[in-house]
């Protein structure tokens, strides 16, 4: 870690040396006395280190200061598929691998986004922007470099929406039932049963469907008291969708996004004994 202060104390916590480290992260604190000493390292971040060790007359030590990870950022920029030009504004949220919204910022006047503060692990960025369709990518922090550059999101001009609704063996809507839109690797959508962009109604499942494998979550929404639900600006291809309730099977549905068309996808979720 290059620029981080460095301070030598005695065992009296009196200062007898103090410099900063180069480009490699090494330093040197030279005419040391004999004795116990202590390096202490404290960098911008919060982070401090000290470690402790005995000098002898003529005799260099060395004394490697491992830093905590400290607080880890993300960045990247949105832009324009086939122009590149930047996103102003583009809704930017950052999801970990519990699905759980991290925190939310806009994209600059350069379409670039940054989140600070992060813990390491695995996580999602999600975009949409008006006129454009939502995309999203993983991206996984690490505690060096401290900050991780996720690249640029391309967002495309033509996006589409899906709707229809969900309803229960006897033709009654599910209120509050989750409609969930997942980006996947072809081998994971494959598996989901295709759908056209006209209203379909669910065949009979015998066993209750997983949640898209290695795939991000690209929109959400719950239904409404009528059983109906719309996800908009879409990017255009098959996606899996994945529709659940408490107590009922879970549907897993691959309709095709139509730039510029809604896909109208009725789903019939039976009951969790039926056969």
């Amino acid at each position: 870690m290059p620029g981080a202060p460095v301070t030598a104390t005695d065992a009296n916590s009196v200062v007898i040396g103090s410099g900063v480290s180069d480009e490699q992260g090494s330093y040197i604190l030279p005419d040391l006395s004999e004795g116990e000493t202590t390096v202490t390292v404290i960098v911008p971040t919060n982070r401090a280190r000290s470690e402790t060790t005995m000098l002898e007359p003529n005799h260099p030590d060395t004394i490697q200061v491992r830093l905590p990870a400290g607080p880890l950022s993300v960045v990247g920029a949105i832009v324009e598929g086939g122009t590149g030009a930047p996103v102003p504004g583009a809704i930017v949220t950052l999801i970990d691998a519990s699905n759980v919204p991290v925190a939310t910022v806009v994209a600059d006047g350069a379409g670039v986004f940054r989140f600070d503060g992060l813990a390491p692990g695995s996580y999602t960025i999600a975009v949409s922007a008006p006129l454009y369709g939502s995309v999203s990518k993983p991206v996984a922090v690490s505690a060096e470099p401290p900050v991780t550059d996720a690249g640029k999101l391309v967002v495309t001009a033509g996006f589409g929406a899906l709707a229809g609704s969900i309803r229960d063996e006897s033709g009654r809507p599910i209120a509050k039932a989750l409609a969930e839109l997942f980006t996947a690797p072809a081998a994971a959508a494959g598996k989901a049963r295709p759908s056209a962009a006209v209203a379909a109604r669910a065949p009979r499942t015998a066993t209750a469907l997983a949640r898209p494998p290695q795939s991000s979550i690209l929109r959400s929404v719950i239904s409404d008291e009528f059983g109906r639900y719309s996800l908009t600006n879409l990017p255009p291809g098959a996606l899996p969708a994945y529709f659940s309730f408490p107590g009922k099977r879970s549907e897993l549905r691959a309709p095709v996004i139509v730039d510029g068309r809604t896909t109208v996808l009725d789903i019939v979720l039976l009951d969790e004994e039926e056969e």
